[in-house]
């Protein structure tokens, strides 16, 4: 692994991988720039796995939240007062936190034999 990465490499690193690109034509880009091919793999790797616990925690995040104002409304519901607003969004906010969460897993370079 390099032992100085400067940020712009890292920032067209994310770039790159938020644009769909493939593992080995962001590594085909990096050796380019002068980067063995095993470091780029390794740092392009990393970044990935960074940028995939990070959307992986927004989900979480938006679950927990959506729960939260969800059960917080559900009396609400059983004194005569309905939140129309309250209730669809954090249910909305709930399945778009799983689906984030269950997509920010899945990628087909993971499968094995994908060649």
């Amino acid at each position: 692994m390099p032992t100085k990465i400067s940020g712009q490499l890292l920032g067209e690193i994310v770039r790159m991988l938020r644009d769909h690109r493939k593992v080995d034509q962001i590594v085909k880009a990096l050796r380019s720039q002068g980067l063995k091919e095993f470091e780029a793999r390794e740092l392009v790797l990393q970044v990935r796995s960074q940028l995939r616990w990070q959307i992986r925690k927004a989900g979480i995040i938006k679950i927990v939240v959506s729960l939260v104002i969800f059960l917080a409304t559900i009396p609400f519901l059983f004194t005569g007062i309905i939140f129309y607003v309250a209730i669809p969004f954090s249910l909305l906010g709930f399945l778009w936190g799983i689906i984030q969460v269950i997509f920010a897993v899945e990628d087909e370079e993971d499968k094995p034999y994908s060649d």
